[in-house]
């Protein structure tokens, strides 16, 4: 493996560790005098008889350790369903098992555990409500009417749609009692934290797991607590921050440059884009002199047919097939493409980091690379090779990622 596209794995990898969720909590807040102050709160502690955790998503296990190490025994009860075969204790929080990408059994068994233990809560107690990527799927009730298997039936249909994740989250709110915001009505405390991690291009609260606990303007008063607060543990923008700064230490003969806003349209728009400004880049390049890129976002995928690919194998493919034909061959190229949750489609990989000299030797392999991007098989092209990342599930969950780097 390349030098530089070696840099590229391990400080994604790196960086992945450094965005722990349970280290997040840690970095957020602090425990002081009996009272939790994040920002400019400051949130006594005695002021309330019970203290509950609650929340679901992939990342929410991990930010129920860290509240658990935070608070210990100060934490009453606590309910998160998250990214488990089976059913765990974190102190005095109860780990549930919840499904994804599709609604099934155990989300809908886990999801009427945490909103019976939402009742329990009284006009004299605090909550803390986790909500990570993950939990549109975990958490879910359905409507009168509805039952989870159609649930799943219908999430299957707009995973393969091509709409947009505001889109999605919108429709499924519809079909659920606990999205939206509508999570609030089952309990009443005297004070309500909303604990986020984003997966959302723009970072909205109410779109990030359907925003189950996020008051919006429809949200009746009679559901609000007294005091009401969101709070940011993690955001796409500053991983993807991180990550380049990372690499640049360690390569400081590239530019660097970071998107500040992610993307969120077609995949193929998005390769698009990505296509043309490397191809820019190149053009304005001196011999020697590179230039890297981060992205960050979440592409809609039109799905047909069973492939096995996910968006990041599907989306590097795209990119390194079309610069390989676009770019002279004494141009050099490199492209990271993965997730941060370890996930990526129906892969058992969070996707590839792959240059220009490895693309040719698995196209002289496995043959064009447009017969898989026509069957959403990228997952296939890249099996085998030493250019998947598989890093298992991570316990965060912050977008995908891209990385390219252009030398002239």
């Amino acid at each position: 493996m390349n030098r530089l596209t070696q840099l590229l794995k391990s400080s994604f990898l790196e960086v992945l560790k450094d965005s722990d969720p349970a280290k997040r909590v840690f970095s957020t807040f602090k425990l002081e005098n009996n009272a939790l102050l994040f920002k400019d709160y400051r949130v006594p502690l005695d002021e309330f008889h019970n203290i509950y955790v609650f929340g679901a998503g992939k990342a929410a296990g991990q930010v129920a350790l860290g509240l658990q190490a935070l608070l210990g025994d100060k934490i009453t009860r606590g309910c998160v369903i998250t990214s488990v075969e089976k059913p765990d204790v974190y102190g005095n929080i109860v780990i549930l098992p919840g499904d994804h990408p599709l609604p099934a059994l155990r989300s809908h068994s886990s999801s009427t555990v945490l909103v019976n233990e939402l009742q329990q809560v009284t006009p004299k107690d605090l909550v803390l409500f986790i909500t990570t990527g993950g939990a549109s799927s975990m958490f879910c009730v359905p409507e009168d009417g509805l039952n989870w298997q159609d649930l799943r039936t219908r999430t299957a249909e707009l995973l393969r749609s091509g709409k947009n994740i505001y889109q999605m989250n919108r429709i499924r709110s519809n079909w659920d009692k606990v999205k939206s915001g509508k999570t609030l009505r089952y309990a009443k405390p005297k004070s309500w934290i909303n604990l986020l991690i984003s997966d959302v291009p723009g970072d909205d609260p109410s779109v990030i797991g359907s925003g189950p606990a996020i008051a919006t303007k429809s949200t009746p008063k009679s559901w609000l607590p007294e005091k009401y607060a969101v709070v940011f543990l993690d955001r796409p923008y500053e991983f993807a921050l991180s990550l380049g700064a990372h690499i640049n230490v360690r390569s400081p003969d590239v530019e660097l440059i970071v998107e500040e806003h992610a993307y969120d349209q077609d995949v193929n728009q998005v390769a698009q884009v990505m296509v043309k400004n490397s191809i820019f880049a190149h053009i304005s390049l001196n011999k020697g002199q590179g230039l890297m890129v981060v992205y960050q976002g979440e592409s809609p995928v039109k799905v047909t047919g069973d492939g096995n690919g996910g968006r990041n194998h599907h989306l590097g493919l795209l990119v390194l097939s079309q610069l390989d034909a676009l770019l002279p061959n004494s141009a050099q190229f490199f492209m990271l493409s993965a997730g941060t949750d370890g996930m990526d489609g129906a892969t058992n990989a969070s996707g590839i980091v792959c240059d220009r000299k490895a693309f040719q030797e698995l196209v002289r392999s496995k043959g064009n690379p447009q017969a898989y991007i026509s069957k959403f098989d990228s997952g296939s092209f890249f099996e085998g090779s030493e250019c998947v990342i598989k890093t298992g599930p991570t316990g965060t969950n912050l977008m995908d990622v891209q990385i390219i780097v252009i030398q002239a």
